[in-house]
């Protein structure tokens, strides 16, 4: 199976990725945010870099390993954009955590 990535986000070197700011929602159900963060952080470790990333939107380090649950593999700093940013998860991904947490 091949996991899909969610939450890698634009750099000044690779502009083909998602700006983070296009999905900001202040208006995301803040349960269902929390939610999705909290699962964000209990992922299991599969990789780790050198060096820490830093948040495309406000320049704070955010971690320098990627997650997984076996479905789907981020980065380890994703929920700081959900906790600090309020960008918004696509609606399957929210979903798959529901059906996961279940």
């Amino acid at each position: 199976m091949r996991l899909r990535g969610i939450g890698y986000w634009s750099s000044h070197d690779d502009t083909a990725l998602p700006d983070p700011a296009d999905f900001i929602d202040e208006g995301w159900d803040q349960s269902e945010l929390l939610s999705v963060a909290d699962y964000l952080e209990r992922g299991l470790p599969v990789s780790f870099a050198m060096g820490p990333s830093r948040c495309r939107l406000c320049g704070l380090p955010v971690g320098n390993r990627e997650y997984s649950d076996g479905t789907f593999v981020w980065p380890e700093g994703l929920a700081h954009y959900l906790r600090e940013h309020s960008v918004r998860m696509p609606e399957s991904f929210a979903e798959h955590v529901t059906q996961v947490v279940r």
